[in-house]
């Protein structure tokens, strides 16, 4: 089976925490999710918070293409939000970085596999500048 794991992370979060507050710091995270939701529930794809300033994805038999295209999305819709983030170094509204894993999932153990890969390329976007995507695929 054809599966992606996206993970999805609000840039700069601890700092948009601690200067606007904890309350303003959950109605972001419900502004994010809502826009998260909105976006999976179009594509039909699953969506779920993953904790903290997290959320993950999880599609199944979807081209690398149309994951870039929930990603590009995603990034797009978080920005149209225009949430102020004076304490950001990325930019002076909330963004998010996204790090997405394709992959065939022949054994359960894979679906761990592929959310940790998606993981790892959500902290090499994180690392690298943030408000941006990262997607690699294994399937050809």
């Amino acid at each position: 089976i054809k599966v992606a794991a996206v993970m999805i992370d609000i840039d700069n979060f601890k700092k948009y925490n601690d200067f606007y507050g904890h309350a303003k710091g959950d109605g972001v995270i419900a502004k994010v999710g809502k826009v998260i939701f909105l976006i999976s529930e179009k594509y039909g794809i699953f969506a779920a918070r993953y904790g903290g300033e997290e959320f993950t994805l999880l599609l199944q038999n979807h081209t690398e293409e149309k994951v870039k295209l929930v990603c590009e999305e995603i990034l797009k819709e978080v920005a149209k939000l225009r949430i102020p983030h004076e304490f950001s170094d990325v930019h002076h509204v909330v963004t998010v970085s996204i790090g997405a894993k394709l992959l065939v999932a022949s054994e359960a153990k894979h679906m761990m596999q592929v959310f940790d890969q998606a993981d790892s390329l959500l902290y090499e976007v994180k690392r690298s500048g943030k408000n941006a995507y990262k997607v690699s695929s294994d399937i050809a």
